[in-house]
């Protein structure tokens, strides 16, 4: 057994928040693929892409990678939430 109670033969997988950001002129969108992975992650983030240029096509649809921020706890909901302006 490792540290966390796993035996070695188990798989572990992540999964990514998924949550869009919607500002005035762009939509930023969480990507997962990235070279080495499966081609189906790469297809399955350019499907959202499309979805979401139809949903907003007065809005730039930008993807990110976003799976950095999601080892750090939370989305991009978490870390770009509007913030109030102090005094």
């Amino acid at each position: 057994m490792d540290t966390i109670g796993l035996h070695p033969q188990n798989i572990v997988y992540y999964v990514a928040a998924s949550s869009h950001l919607i500002s005035n002129d762009i939509v930023l969108v969480p990507q997962c693929w990235q070279a080495g992975e499966p081609e189906i992650i790469r297809q399955k983030d350019q499907t959202v892409l499309a979805i979401l240029e139809e949903l907003y096509p007065d809005r730039k649809i930008q993807g990110i990678h976003s799976v950095v921020l999601n080892w750090a706890g939370g989305g991009m909901h978490c870390r770009y939430q509007p913030q109030p302006k102090l005094q």
